[in-house]
């Protein structure tokens, strides 16, 4: 149809201008039919060109004939990502019941204000708690702790655990401390002196990592060390608590300790300035010692040997410290060892029995090639009447070393006290 459109309107046109010639009609109505033609002309063109009527079909031949394309595998189309969930509303959050992704270390976060963990009852865990972090009440030691779901835990009882009684003798001066529990060797968790109020946390035996690789030559090499059950103070001796010392020492005839250099302060905040002789004393009149450095280590790096009390993560304190920043104890609640020592990496530095030797740790095995066993430190100082000091180095590392004399004592510089457990012989 098309194509004679075509045909018709190509003869109409060339009639007409042929018959306008010879006629000589009127220019304008012989532009007018030009026109009118040359339109149909090349709308016909432009049909024709496209193939026609979009309607037609090939012929039945060619259809027959036509070879079949080859069978083409099917693209499945590409897995679009899964949409980001949205934030789950408060309510939604606390009609949260149970949880079915696994637990990660960021569910864990530090809080900027008060502690980052709280002890409950059995009776008080609830399924709006995320997780609960249980330590066996055998163990008191919270570098061992399981995460479960509240789920689990809910209205569960005090599971059951063999009575045990307490067997290590004390001095009068010492009474245990039930609350914080009974070890499986029927050692009191935490002792304290009655007198002072001074307590201390039971840091049971086994080997650690004493020492680092990565740190200055008096810190080489990193070895493992083997101690015996000890207790060790859970702070630094306070300043009221020094100063009852004071009151005592008068009692007594000999030479006077020298008052703390932070005389006035709050009795809460680390006795300072004090020398090595007058911290050693104060330990003796009690019943206690000065800790070894190994022992000191061990209280605060845990028996992995972590380079912070909380472990190896960068430091993140809850609120500004710097430097021999002497505040009262406690003060920080990220500054805490696995073992409940509080104050290793900052507050004072502290003095310990050790004599100073760049070469302390030369020797790192016993004879028979086993870990060092209650090391005691050199035999001499390499320089002349200088002990150890640890903690509260600038970079907050526990594995660091200083020194000072033991003459003097230093503005910065307290301590804390040890009770050695005595083997019985068999």
């Amino acid at each position: 149809m098309l194509r004679l459109f075509f045909l018709f309107s190509a003869v109409a046109f060339f009639r007409i201008r042929v018959e306008n010639l010879a006629v000589m009609k009127s220019q304008t109505k012989s532009l007018q039919i030009i026109s009118l033609h040359a339109i149909l002309f090349c709308m016909s063109v432009v049909l024709c060109g496209c193939g026609g009527d979009k309607t037609s079909t090939p012929p039945p031949e060619a259809a027959a004939t036509a070879p079949l394309p080859p069978a083409q595998p099917v693209a499945k189309p590409a897995a679009k990502p899964a949409a980001k969930p949205d934030k789950p509303s408060t309510q939604a959050r606390k009609r949260e019941t149970e949880r079915t992704e696994p637990i990660t270390s960021n569910d864990f976060a530090v809080q900027k204000e008060g502690k980052n963990f709280g002890a409950l009852a059995y009776s008080d865990v609830s399924s709006r708690d995320k997780f609960v972090a249980v330590i066996p009440p055998a163990d008191y030691d919270a570098t061992r702790f399981t995460v479960s779901l509240p789920k689990e835990l809910a209205n569960t009882k005090q599971p059951k655990t063999a009575k045990v009684t307490l067997t290590l003798e004390l001095p009068e001066t010492f009474q245990p401390l039930l609350q914080f529990g009974i070890n499986q060797n029927g050692q009191p968790n935490r002792i304290e002196h009655t007198l002072t109020g001074y307590q201390l946390q039971l840091i049971p035996g086994g080997v650690f990592t004493m020492g680092t690789n990565d740190g200055p030559e008096d810190c080489k090499p990193e070895h493992t060390v083997h101690l015996t059950d000890y207790y060790i103070g859970v702070t630094e001796v306070t300043l009221g608590q020094y100063e009852t010392y004071l009151l005592e020492a008068k009692k007594l005839k000999g030479p006077q300790p020298t008052a703390a250099s932070n005389k006035g302060d709050s009795p809460e905040v680390p006795a300072v300035g004090i020398s090595w002789r007058d911290a050693l004393n104060f330990a003796n009149l009690y019943g206690m010692a000065l800790p070894t450095e190994a022992q000191w280590e061990k209280a605060a790096r845990g028996e992995q040997g972590y380079r912070y009390p909380w472990g190896n993560d960068r430091p993140l304190w809850e609120k500004p410290r710097r430097f021999g920043q002497i505040t009262p104890i406690q003060s920080y609640q990220n500054d805490v060892s696995p073992y409940g020592i509080f104050d290793v990496a900052g507050n004072a530095r502290e003095w310990t029995n050790d004599w100073y030797s760049s070469k302390a740790y030369e020797k790192t095995t016993e004879s028979d090639g086993s870990p060092l066993r209650n090391p005691l430190g050199p035999n001499r100082a390499e320089i002349t009447s200088h002990r150890v000091i640890k903690g509260g180095n600038n970079g907050w590392q526990l594995w660091h070393r200083s020194s000072a004399t033991m003459k003097d004592g230093s503005q910065d510089v307290g301590f804390r006290c040890v009770f050695n457990i005595v083997e019985k012989a068999n």
